[in-house]
């Protein structure tokens, strides 16, 4: 029966980039994405702290990949919020934020991300 509910789920939600899970039964609510050249940098640490401590299911990509290879695989999982700390974080302490079902691009702050309603966020 799971299975089927899944590949229900799957069959609505999708397009040709992959999965578009809802926010509220995702198994991964926020993909955090590590860019960063500078290793002595834990922004992607401290950030996966504290989403994690907010939502449940938080992952963090700091695979040895490109970072077009980690955008493609988060979208092709579904996860519904993909937040990229890369060049714009080491330029204007700004992390970028993807929303999987709109493609809608934020740039927020250490403190509105923290702050940021990622379950409430309509476009």
């Amino acid at each position: 029966m799971f299975q089927d509910l899944t590949a229900a789920i799957i069959e609505a939600y999708h397009d040709d980039k992959g999965i578009k899970w809802p926010f509220q039964i995702s198994p991964f609510k926020i993909n955090i994405i590590s860019a960063l050249k500078n290793e002595k940098l834990t922004a992607d640490q401290d950030l996966y702290l504290k989403l994690s401590n907010k939502y449940k299911n938080v992952s963090l990509d700091d695979r040895d990949l490109s970072l077009g290879k980690k955008i493609k695989d988060s979208e092709l999982v579904g996860v519904p919020w993909t937040v990229i700390i890369g060049k714009n974080y080491e330029q204007n302490n700004q992390y970028e934020i993807i929303n999987r079902s709109t493609g809608e691009k934020l740039f927020l702050s250490d403190n509105e991300v923290e702050n940021f309603s990622f379950e409430q966020y309509t476009p």
